[in-house]
């Protein structure tokens, strides 16, 4: 079972492999996983901005927790970073969602 499970991960028996990069629910049961799902342009360039984004909030996050595991083990002076890093990772998290809706808005018009 192991191998055959491990075929479909790789794509195995030359069968194309299905990646999803993302999970958008558009509302009425549609869900798009692959910026192919987009119907409108607009849409599906604000929608790869959008992943890049993203994968830029996801390393302050990782950047946020070193220094917070850091200053657990005692070190102080990354105190002023942190409190900085979470100012730009909340405003990240708040643009990300604003550009989610407009995704949405731009391909359910």
């Amino acid at each position: 079972i192991r191998r055959h499970i491990a075929s479909i991960e790789e794509g195995g028996a030359g069968k194309q492999r299905i990646v999803r990069k993302f999970v958008l629910s558009l509302g009425n049961g549609r869900v798009y996983t692959s910026l192919d799902d987009f119907t409108d342009i607009q849409a599906k360039k604000e929608m790869a901005k959008l992943l890049k984004s993203e994968a830029e909030t996801k390393k302050l996050e990782q950047r946020l927790a070193e220094l917070r595991y850091r200053y657990s083990r005692g070190d102080k002076s990354v105190g002023e970073e942190i409190l900085d890093l979470e100012a730009s990772v909340e405003f990240s998290r708040e643009d990300n969602a604003e550009q989610r809706n407009k995704v949405i808005r731009l391909e359910t018009k």
